[in-house]
């Protein structure tokens, strides 16, 4: 992305899930030249596309190094001034003050033990309100409440934000963390035809009401949950969350679906048909890995991908949809 107003940076990059710890972000970071020390150059802009926590299954002895870890990285970002750094708001993110904003670091420890051990029935009795038991091994495994004060803070001082307006060659392209769909427009009652930017604008504006009511009831002590329906739903027994910011891109009919139903449920979707894009708009996300991608947009992915490394792009063209290496 390129800017030229005012102070800001003339040229902005944006980096996807950085779901690592913070020397390895740093090193890619240091081998594209966008570092001065360990800081961002002054002439450099960054755009986090979202989920600062969980590197994956946490094994036992390691929780406490992993949770640290992913503060580092929100942190890092958050170190530098929004002229310079933007941070988008992830489902990760998200759980914190969703799923897990009632736990105790004494709560999650006792859940992980219990799912570790595979006593579900007792995990279910202590903790109804979680949607499974691997969420607390595998999905959200980085947790503490230290993260949750600090996203709660972020949300509150309007660093963590839903979707930006950038440019890449020129045009206008929207960013978020797993992308805006018809889906999300047509909830929130907008014409078909609205511009980008006031997409954006009222994407914006929406999400800035559901956070107010929210750090209205943290200031007073109480650790409600960011609502955020009917965009996205969080988690429940025995259902995990579902819509703006969990669902991504699959072919409806491509063999092998496991769970149908779980993934099309359509009050929280899990996937998204890529005919439900916004027409003719730009968009720049994260979220989603190029070898799930591959895997479930079949047959719709062209031979020669390259590397896993690589931008790709998903477009929506009169012979169907796309995915292919590069992007035009």
């Amino acid at each position: 992305m390129t800017s030229s107003h005012g102070n800001l940076p003339r040229r902005w990059y944006a980096v996807g899930d950085p779901q690592a710890d913070l020397s390895r972000l740093l090193e890619t970071f240091r081998h594209h030249g966008l570092l001065d020390g360990d800081r961002l150059r002054d002439d450099v802009g960054l755009v986090s596309m979202g989920d600062h926590f969980d590197f994956g299954e946490v094994k036992l002895g390691q929780h406490e190094e992993f949770a640290r870890k992913g503060l580092e990285v929100l942190e890092w970002f958050a170190s530098h001034p929004r002229e310079q750094v933007r941070m988008l708001f992830g489902n990760h993110d998200l759980a914190r003050v969703q799923e897990l904003v009632s736990f105790s670091d004494d709560d999650f420890a006792e859940a992980r033990m219990l799912a570790l051990d595979g006593q579900e029935d007792e995990l279910r009795r202590r903790f109804p309100e979680l949607p499974s038991a691997s969420l607390i091994t595998q999905d959200f495994s980085g947790f503490s409440t230290t993260q949750r004060t600090r996203v709660q803070q972020l949300l509150s001082e309007g660093r963590l934000e839903c979707a930006l307006v950038g440019k890449v060659g020129g045009r206008e392209c929207l960013l978020s963390h797993a992308g805006v769909k018809q889906r999300e427009r047509d909830l929130l009652g907008l014409d078909d035809d609205i511009s980008l930017v006031e997409l954006v604008t009222e994407l914006r504006e929406w999400f800035a009401g559901r956070v107010y009511e929210a750090a209205t009831a943290w200031n007073r002590g109480e650790n409600v949950p960011l609502d955020l329906a009917p965009l996205h739903l969080a988690g429940v027994a025995g259902q995990e969350a579902g819509g703006w910011f969990a669902a991504r891109p699959a072919n409806p009919n491509r063999p092998g679906i496991k769970d149908p139903e779980w993934e099309w449920n359509p009050s929280r979707p899990r996937r998204f048909d890529p005919h439900d894009l916004l027409p003719g708009v730009l968009q720049v996300v994260g979220h989603t890995g190029d070898k799930k991608l591959r895997r479930e947009l079949v047959p719709w992915v062209d031979g020669d991908l390259g590397g896993h490394h690589e931008i790709h792009s998903l477009e929506l063209s009169p012979h169907g949809p796309r995915y292919r290496k590069g992007f035009d």
